[in-house]
């Protein structure tokens, strides 16, 4: 078993049942003599850290707004100086744990539109459908061409709309190099047959400082397919070094004199035999940078040793670290003559950068982009790339050099390469079948917890207040945890149903499989602070919390109104688990945070009674001790509703049981428990290993234990 998380999901069940109460009929201005009113109260007992975050008191807004450093309120959630448990996060926790128990409708569902970008990944099938929508074979020539456009993204009012280009954009094939504190590290591509390029690594060292004016005549290259055209990689060198830094723009963010720096000098190697100069090392080649300025071309020699193949894994991190530390990033720079030469990014194997074409002129139709491409493209936290939307809003006079895909004539995809992230064909809520979401059917969560149109909820969260003599618990000084990825919905081998665990045909967005489920967090005991040198090197991203540390207790209600002893059944059978079962509750749950155990106490009104006399339940409620009997109902009725009677248990149940495994804090005591159900590195995301479910990962440890 390779595939691991912190998370995994209870699978969504094959039919929903519906309310044995018909709420819609029943007005709320009464209290129904056969039905139950009363409360739950809550005793609550952190096993874990948790932690809720407080909101900001008014001096705490007005010192944020007037900070030039980013500010954050560390303390436990405590309005009015008293820690509680949020009403609304007990409600959350306990409406979906009801939503899954009692097979009800999947709430919430997401209609967010997901991107991918896809050329060498494991699925093969994926890659199959990016490069069937990104590429076509032209029927003149007979090529591969890229099926995109280019242009200038332009913004007016709220509208985004594209100027397009005035033909095909055209590649850039440069050389790929990169400045340090020795001097250049250039790589060189040495074609293999039947096998990928082999990349061969040099060191640029200047040999003689002096420059030598060199003729044009030993620049020119008779057959350079495949290989940097030098005479026009000078021509743009030259222009792009006498630019006024206003017109060199990053997509992010950009140091103009480090473009300057890296454009001033063209490496290249010149031969002892031909006397002539080549974008290719030669045996008998020297290295020199070479400049251009107006007709006239200077070069100076370098030392060029070769690393040999022990020394390639360290230079290839001296490269990685050396194009952050050149903070060139992505960029583009407006040319001469309508000419946008556009910088996507720099990498160790990548040479092709882009030149776009296009007279901004007032009468030239503009294609209009639909309000709905420019959210999603927003919205993708997955986008690692620069985000042209937001440069754009930033400076709505901008014309922004862009690529885009095009679907009937409309606009469906932007970006600022042309192998750019495009839409999966169906967006999240198309994963999960139409009988769990049917607005028709109201079931028993939605019956018990409201619906925003139909009718209102008929159960109350309180605010749970920590105990008197617990404040010791709650963190003294403030400790920053780890850094927490945001969730790679787009990992389908995890998020999506596979019928098969074959990596290269595992399905995806573009296909019709259902979503796993409903999300949980497993229950651990890990370490959750961050080393003090990770806080040193990246202060801003770590945030500071003051956690409830464990065995603190909270006391909290739940107050209900006219429920049936099924929907009560309901409440109690979520609230109440059994042995050593429990919820996980606030931020950090893939952290181990969040752990609680609740023992509920159900107290119920006699309302007849109560509006009898004047000091009726005025003491109080009266304690019902037999919860049991609700929750026998509950698990009595679901059993016959779904099918399975002979059942003695709802935990029997094969999804249930599933939910039993993920709420289990027992599994945190089991030999290589964190490790198992911890993050993969981002590079086992990539193997596409598709996510075991719970019960697989529960034998899988015990089958391992010692």
């Amino acid at each position: 078993m390779s595939a691991k998380a912190p998370y995994n999901f209870i699978p969504l069940n094959k039919k929903v049942v519906q309310s044995d109460f018909n709420i819609i009929s029943a007005p709320h201005n009464k209290y129904y003599p056969e039905k139950l009113t009363g409360c739950i109260e809550l005793e609550i007992q952190n096993k874990t850290c948790f932690y809720i975050r407080d909101t900001f008191s008014k001096q705490e807004v007005q010192f944020k707004k007037e900070s030039e450093t980013p500010y954050c309120n560390p303390d436990f959630f405590s309005p009015n100086e008293r820690y509680s448990i949020p009403g609304s996060s007990l409600r959350g926790m306990i409406r979906v744990l009801t939503e899954i128990v009692s097979f009800g409708k999947f709430g919430f569902t997401d209609n967010t539109t997901l991107y991918y970008r896809s050329f060498t990944d494991k699925c093969k099938t994926l890659v199959g459908d990016y490069n069937s929508r990104i590429k076509y074979k032209d029927p003149e020539t007979g090529k591969i061409v890229l099926n995109c456009n280019s242009g200038l993204l332009t913004k007016s009012g709220n509208r985004f709309s594209i100027i397009p280009a005035d033909g095909y954009f055209s590649k850039i094939i440069d050389q790929n190099f990169y400045y340090d504190d020795n001097g250049i590290l250039f790589i060189d591509y040495v074609p293999q047959e039947g096998l990928p390029s082999r990349m061969d690594y040099y060191r640029f060292r200047i040999a003689d400082n002096t420059e030598v004016k060199i003729s044009e005549k030993i620049l020119h290259q008779e057959n350079f397919k495949g290989e940097p055209n030098i005479l026009n990689l000078l021509s743009l060198y030259e222009e792009i070094i006498n630019l006024p830094n206003n017109l060199i723009i990053g997509y992010n963010k950009v140091d103009c004199q480090a473009v300057k720096k890296r454009y001033k000098y063209l490496p290249l190697f010149y031969s002892n035999t031909t006397h002539k100069f080549s974008a290719k090392y030669r045996r008998d080649s020297i290295g020199c940078l070479v400049r251009k300025d107006g007709n006239e071309y200077f070069m100076k020699k370098c030392d060029t040793p070769v690393f040999q193949d022990n020394e390639r894994n360290d230079i290839k991190k001296q490269i990685n670290k050396t194009i952050t530390l050149n903070k060139i990033e992505q960029f583009y720079v407006k040319l001469s003559k309508n000419r946008y030469f556009v910088v996507s990014g720099h990498m160790p194997n990548k040479r092709r950068h882009y030149i776009i074409q296009c007279s901004d002129v007032s009468d030239k139709p503009r294609h209009a982009i639909d309000p709905e491409i420019i959210r999603s493209y927003s919205n993708d936290v997955q986008r690692r790339g620069p985000d042209i939307v937001a440069l754009l809003k930033s400076n709505p006079g901008f014309r922004i050099p862009c690529f885009f895909t095009e679907d009937n004539d409309r606009i469906s995809a932007i970006g600022q390469t042309p192998m750019l992230r495009i839409a999966y064909t169906k967006k999240i809520n198309q994963h999960i079948p139409n009988f769990l979401t049917d607005e028709n059917i109201t079931d028993i969560t939605e019956a018990i917890f409201g619906h925003q149109d139909k009718h209102s909820t008929r159960v109350f969260f309180e605010d749970a207040f920590l105990q008197p003599g617990f404040e010791n618990h709650i963190q003294g000084e403030p400790v920053s945890p780890m850094i927490l990825s945001s969730p790679k919905v787009t990992s389908f081998q995890h998020y999506l149903e596979q019928n098969n665990q074959n990596v290269q045909n595992l399905s995806h967005y573009n296909n019709s499989a259902n979503i796993r489920g409903n999300k949980l967090y497993w229950h651990a005991q890990r370490s959750f602070k961050a080393e003090d040198k990770d806080i040193a090197a990246a202060p801003k991203q770590y945030t500071k919390i003051k956690p409830v540390n464990p065995g603190a207790k909270f006391f909290g209600r739940i107050r209900f109104e006219n429920l049936s002893s099924i929907e009560l059944g309901a409440l109690l059978f979520v609230l109440k688990l059994k042995d050593t079962l429990m919820h996980k509750i606030g931020m950090g749950k893939s952290l181990g945070f969040g752990s609680i155990k609740i023992i509920p106490t159900l107290f119920l009104s006699n309302r007849k009674e109560r509006y009898s006399s004047l000091l009726a339940e005025w003491n109080g409620l009266a304690s019902e001790p037999d919860i049991k009997k609700f929750i026998d109902a509950f698990e009595k009725f679901i059993l016959a509703q779904i099918g399975e009677s002979e059942k003695k248990s709802l935990w029997d149940v094969s999804r249930i049981a599933e939910l039993g495994h993920m709420l289990d804090f027992g599994n945190t005591t089991l030999h290589g428990w964190n490790d198992t159900t911890g993050y993969m590195d981002m590079k086992d995301f990539r193997a596409r290993e598709v996510l075991p479910k719970p019960t697989d990962v529960k034998n899988h440890i015990d089958k391992g234990k010692p």
